[in-house]
This record gives structure tokens, C-alpha cells and sequence, in this order.
């Protein structure tokens, strides 16, 4: 057998293998779930809640006939976009420095969570997650090893869906829990965008396909969140994007969360917008353990009006570009 040959049916036996390993953990998680009794699942029903402004959940109670032309999605596109229609999220873990700083810089957008296993309504935490939130490594085809994060972010974008409503927001963001996130900046990202088509803001341009998304900020619109126009919610039938996408299929790349979104929004219906030039990567990539002088770095990114700045491992540097961010670079 050729040796092409053999590495392809090595890496789809291994993809495969992966698909099994997760399926067993959904499983599993589903019997767990299972085993709680009608006051517990009331109890996380509530919970599911918690944090969240009483608009979002009142809006998902409200009629049609109480939704104006100003809520729909795309109705105000001539100019920059409403702060008050942006949702932003992250995943935390309870190890995270930076949970109070994130949700500090949250307050700004129109709404937003952050999710993990345990539950601080102070600080907008809801607990959606019942596990330890450690990942499985899986391999590429050159044999690195890669934390296993998809299913759990199409876990979230579900959870993402059952407490906000389809008019409630134009774009959803996205955040790692180390990303510096300002907020104030994403109106004039998104200005002149359509939400009711199906997109997202590509951050990086990929060799293999053109453009793709960075994880520190994803930038998604109302139409890919909720589908339209026969077009499905994005991260619906995922196991179809994993063995149907040329991105996908093969190479196990879409354990990658960010590689898994951008296939899985094209797959549809969707497409990726260039805005590779204002969110450029020195900002939001490692640049500080590339370069000798990482305080100019993040010093030149809070002055270009950066959106995300990435990684944020500790609070002393979140701090820092809080007061930066706040106050002046001078």
C-alpha cells in the first residue's frame, strides 16, 4: 500500500476513534444527568439562569407581536452597531486569575455569562458543566498532541441559545479566558455587517482555505447563531462537519475549536470576513515569548484600539491593562 495511502487511513482510524471516545463521555454525561431528581433539575434549571440580566430572560418569554423593527437583527447595518446588541462569553475554570477581571470587562457589552462547573452569580458564572473540565489530548498527522475542547464549546453555544432569544442580539463573542477583552471597540468592528447573514470574522489567513478564526475572539453573527434562510444553526450537526469539511475530515484539526467554528459556519451556509488587518495576530497571539520587549507590545495594542489582547495569563497583567485601558498610556 502507498505510504500516502496508509497515512490517510491511519489518521481517519484515528479521528474515528476519537468520535468513539467522545460518544462514551456524552454517554456518560447523559446517564449522570439522568440519575438527578425532579428538585435538582428545577434547581438547575434556575441555575441555568443565573447571571443573566432580566431582559435576556424576559425576552424569551415575550410575543412576536411585541418585537420592533429596531430589535430585528441587521435593522441599524448603515452605521456602527449597537454596544447594547453585543453578547459576549467565555468558558472559565475555577483555576482561572481572571474570572472577576473578565467579567469586569463584560459589563460593557449588551449582555453576557461565563460558564464552567460551578455556579457565582456575583460574577456571572453559571455552572452548565459537570465534570472536572480537564480535555482529552488528541494527535494531528504530525503526531502533536491537542487538547480536545470542541464538543464542549458546541455544549456551551447550546446553552448560549436556550437563555437569549433570536432577536434579543446582532453578534455574539466569544472569548479564551485569558483574552483582555474591550468591548467598546466591537461596534465599529462590525459596522456596515449584516447579522441576519450567516458569518464570522476571520482573525488569521489560513494557506489551506483562505481565512480562518483565532480562538482568543470569535466574532459570530445573529444568522449563523440561530440559522436562517434554511440555512442551520452552526453548530448543529457537528459530527457532519467533522467528516464532511475538507478542513475537518482526516486530520483531526477540528478538535480545535477555532478550526471546528470555521468549518463548521461555512458548512452552513455562512462565510468569513477579512478582518485580519484590525485584529492583527502580534496582539493576540504569544507575541510576549517572541519577542524581548513585551510591554511595547501590549503598549501598541492598547493604542491601534485593539478589541482582544491574548494571553492574559495573571490578574497583576490584567490589572495593569485595565489602568492602561482606563486611564492612558502616558
Amino acid at each position: 500500500m502507498p505510504k500516502d495511502v496508509r497515512i490517510g487511513v491511519a489518521s481517519i482510524i484515528v479521528q474515528l476513534a476519537v468520535v468513539v471516545h467522545s460518544l462514551a463521555d456524552d454517554a456518560k454525561s447523559l446517564a449522570s444527568t439522568s440519575e438527578c431528581d425532579g428538585l435538582h433539575t428545577v434547581f438547575l434549571q434556575h441555575e441555568l439562569f443565573t447571571g443573566h440580566s432580566s431582559r435576556t430572560h424576559e425576552s424569551n418569554n415575550s410575543s412576536s407581536a411585541a418585537v420592533t423593527e429596531r430589535s430585528l437583527p441587521g435593522a441599524n447595518i448603515s452605521g456602527a452597531a449597537d454596544l447594547s446588541r453585543i453578547y459576549c462569553w467565555a468558558i472559565v475554570g475555577v483555576w482561572e486569575e481572571t474570572i472577576t477581571h473578565i467579567h469586569q470587562q463584560m459589563q460593557q457589552c449588551g449582555d453576557h455569562v461565563l460558564l464552567s462547573n460551578f455556579s457565582d452569580p456575583d460574577r456571572n458564572v453559571s455552572h452548565i458543566f459537570y465534570d472536572d473540565m480537564s480535555s482529552n489530548l488528541v494527535p494531528d498527522l504530525q503526531n502533536r498532541y491537542w487538547a480536545n475542547v470542541t464538543l464542549r464549546f458546541v455544549q456551551a453555544w447550546k446553552h448560549i441559545v436556550s437563555v437569549t432569544a433570536p432577536n434579543d442580539f446582532d453578534w455574539f463573542v466569544k472569548v479564551d479566558a485569558d483574552t483582555f477583552l474591550r468591548p467598546r471597540f466591537i461596534p465599529k468592528l462590525v459596522a456596515g455587517l449584516d447579522p441576519s447573514e450567516p458569518m464570522a470574522l476571520a482573525t488569521q489567513k489560513d494557506q489551506r482555505d483562505g481565512l480562518r478564526l483565532q480562538g482568543p475572539i470569535e466574532i459570530i453573527s445573529n444568522a449563523a447563531v440561530y440559522g436562517v434562510h434554511g440555512h442551520g444553526r452552526f453548530f448543529d450537526d457537528h459530527w457532519s462537519v467533522f467528516l464532511e469539511t475538507p478542513r475537518c475530515f482526516g486530520n483531526n484539526l477540528c478538535w480545535f475549536e477555532d478550526e471546528f467554528v470555521t468549518a463548521a459556519v461555512q458548512y452552513h451556509g455562512g462565510r468569513m470576513v477579512n478582518r485580519v488587518a484590525e485584529i492583527p495576530l502580534p496582539c493576540t497571539l504569544r507575541e510576549q515569548q517572541r519577542t524581548k520587549r513585551p510591554s511595547e507590545v501590549r503598549r501598541l495594542c492598547l493604542k491601534i484600539g485593539l478589541v482582544a489582547i491574548h494571553p492574559v495569563k495573571s490578574a497583576e497583567e490584567f490589572e495593569q491593562l485595565q489602568y492602561l485601558d482606563e486611564f492612558g498610556l502616558d
